[in-house]
């Protein structure tokens, strides 16, 4: 499980190799994105397949933005981490793809179902 203290490490870490002011702007949101991959409704998973809980939890960042800067990155790199800790599987992805796939996150021209689609087909075995 992601906690709230992986997010903002990992948010810090994307603004030291990528720039930017590190920051907590709404907490509420960075506490709804850590829970809301594990959900669930009468005892059935909302995102029971480790691809749709690594899509919402980038979607959430994304679009919750509960940090200053680096909210994309941010969202990103966690949904890929979440997935290669749940599969042992890597997304494996040019710089371009992901800022293409953020940025349609951030528009919401990319849903859930595609973004899930999206990280399954860009994952490979971890070597």
């Amino acid at each position: 499980m992601v906690t709230v203290d992986d997010l903002i490490a990992l948010n810090k870490w994307v603004l030291e190799y990528g720039g930017g002011r590190h920051g907590i702007q709404h907490e509420i949101g960075l506490r709804y994105a850590v829970g809301r991959p594990w959900f669930k409704i009468g005892g059935i998973e909302m995102f029971p397949s480790p691809y749709e809980k690594g899509g919402i939890l980038m979607e959430n960042i994304i679009q919750t933005t509960p940090f200053k800067e680096g909210n994309k990155r941010t969202g990103f790199a966690a949904g890929a981490a979440l997935i290669h800790v749940l599969t042992g599987w890597r997304v494996l992805v040019s710089t371009d793809e992901v800022v293409r796939v953020s940025k349609a996150v951030e528009n919401k021209s990319l849903d859930l179902t595609a973004l899930s689609e999206w990280f399954e087909n860009h994952t490979s075995r971890a070597q």
